[in-house]
């Protein structure tokens, strides 16, 4: 297929399709609900990796490593912090190995495309949002517009980091409100429904709540 024939909603699904093939694990997917994709980031990382000298594929396969990044993270997000039950500690062991499962397949996939440049604004990404989640866990902040800042770096830094790397001015600057806006909403929506807070799970760690259904299950957006 050329380039020109590529149309949006075949994009998404050539990106789903390789990221459901390069995650499927039998093991973890009967004991942890498997991530979806995020298809607001889908939208923001596709039309944001671009470069002359990257066919089509290329551009799709780095698309696709991207949200392995963001389906480790996220991930990671429903780890218990405060559990002793012997099933809840093994349902915690296997989440931080799911979330080390996606992080690995991200790095196969740059790997094999030797775009080790990639490689490093991802690694670089997952620190500085780890950072930040460690601050939230931590309460490490002070006052209103601290809070707000550490949930947009949370959020946010992965695409932003790619928007500088392929010079698209665009998603630098549109993507980090609307992804902190999204997220505070999605904050506010459950801390009214007066969820009993568990670790950490799908919503900031400031604002923890039980995922819904099995563990890793969050609502697909888009």
């Amino acid at each position: 297929m050329q380039q020109a024939e590529w149309k949006e909603e075949e994009r998404f699904q050539w990106i789903q399709d390789r990221f459901n093939r390069l995650s499927a694990h039998r093991y973890l997917n009967q004991h942890v609900s498997k991530v979806s994709i995020d298809r607001d980031k889908m939208m923001l990382f596709t039309n944001c990796i671009d470069a002359p000298e990257l066919a089509e594929e290329g551009k799709l396969k780095r698309t696709t490593a991207a949200m392995l990044v963001d389906a480790a993270l996220t991930t990671h997000q429903y780890v218990p912090l405060h559990n002793e039950a012997r099933d809840r500690e093994i349902e915690k062991q296997l989440t931080v190995l799911a979330g080390d499962w996606f992080s690995s397949l991200y790095y196969s996939e740059l790997a094999k495309l030797e775009d080790v440049k990639l490689v490093r604004v991802f690694s670089g990404s997952i620190q500085k949002t780890n950072d930040a989640k460690i601050r939230l866990h931590e309460h490490d902040w002070s006052g209103v517009d601290e809070l707000e800042s550490l949930v947009t770096i949370m959020e946010s830094t992965l695409i932003k980091n790619v928007g500088v790397f392929y010079n698209h001015e665009a998603v630098q600057h549109l993507a980090p409100p609307f992804l902190t806006y999204r997220r505070l909403l999605d904050m506010i929506e459950h801390a009214e429904e007066k969820e009993n807070p568990f670790g950490s799970a799908r919503l900031s760690p400031l604002f923890a709540m039980e995922p819904v259904g099995k563990l890793g299950m969050y609502r697909q957006k888009g």
